[in-house]
């Protein structure tokens, strides 16, 4: 299985980290850069369309979904790759991929009033667990990624993933 993951930085690199580890996975860098800081492109298109033709999945951590299309990514990668977008607003379900969104948590007891726009009563934003987790006790426990995802399974929290062509 081939997985492609665009971003940079610290996140890009620990997700990685993980992935690597196991047999299945062939990691490939397309490399991105940010051009006068508004727009993402790549480094050399020629090298990233070789590189994507048999990609089966690419994790989007770029900040917006408009990133992403901009940056011609989604034109290279096949029609049978399944694209995990992290990014708000998400890449557009119109853009002919399978679009899965990656950043949704779920808890069995909590229901957001009026939702957030473009999200369920029962979904979560990711970004809000530390701060949810935090209100509730001491995190002076927690030493690495390990025990903050133990804590928060014990807690309830749990990844929601929903179709790019639901009302996400």
């Amino acid at each position: 299985m081939k997985i492609e993951i665009v971003s940079g930085g610290e996140l890009a690199e620990r997700l990685a980290g993980l992935l690597v580890d196991t047999d299945t996975v062939q990691l490939i860098g397309v490399q991105i850069r940010r051009r006068y800081g508004l727009a993402y492109l790549l480094r050399d298109p020629a090298q990233a369309a070789s590189q994507l033709q048999h990609t089966d999945i690419i994790i989007n951590l770029l900040p917006t979904g408009q990133d992403f299309a901009a940056c011609g990514i989604i034109d290279l990668i096949p029609q049978s790759a399944t694209v995990i977008d992290f990014s708000r607003p998400p890449i557009s379900p119109s853009c002919g991929r399978k679009i899965i969104m990656g950043n949704r948590l779920y808890h069995p007891s909590i229901r957001i009033w009026p939702p957030l726009p473009g999200w369920r009563p029962d979904e979560l934003p990711a970004c809000s667990l530390p701060c949810l987790l935090a209100s509730q006790g001491d995190l002076s426990v927690v030493r690495n990624d390990h025990d903050f995802n133990i804590i928060a399974r014990y807690m309830g929290f749990s990844a929601k993933i929903t179709r790019g062509d639901s009302n996400a």
